[in-house]
């Protein structure tokens, strides 16, 4: 063919990481271009930032949830950098904040992925969630 088209998302957890995956891509891409001598044309789409938490707010909700809800019920051992693109990192950027997960998996079933056809919101966790909130 005479053209070629790639897309791709890239996700990161600071702006250094970011930079460099997009240098890299850059230099990698005119590199292959060079060595098969073609052209290419390299651009880039805003992103949205990396969601990171405060630590002020991030502790002053664990202290919440652990008291209203249990140390057994407050999971924060499996927790793992999350690469997920997610628009609340706009408001963190702002203001102080603490973007959570609630387990929604009901007892005896497997978990399923946000954006499977198989997923069915558990009803079962807003009021908890909304609890939560305004504590």
């Amino acid at each position: 063919p005479r053209t070629a088209f790639m897309r791709g998302s890239i996700r990161y957890f600071d702006a250094d990481a970011k930079n460099k995956v997009v240098e890299r891509i850059n230099s990698l891409s005119k590199s292959v271009c060079e060595a098969f001598e073609c052209q290419c044309e390299v651009r880039f789409a805003d992103t949205t930032p990396p969601v990171v938490n405060h630590e002020s707010t991030t502790n002053n909700f664990l202290e919440i949830a652990r008291r209203e809800l249990g140390d057994e019920r407050v999971n924060t051992k499996d927790y793992f950098p999350w690469f997920a693109s997610e628009d609340f990192s706009f408001y963190l950027q702002e203001v102080p904040g603490t973007f959570i997960g609630l387990n929604s998996v009901r007892p005896g079933e497997l978990p399923v992925m946000l954006h499977s056809p198989y997923f069915d919101f558990n009803d079962n966790i807003v009021p908890t969630g909304a609890y939560l909130n305004v504590r």
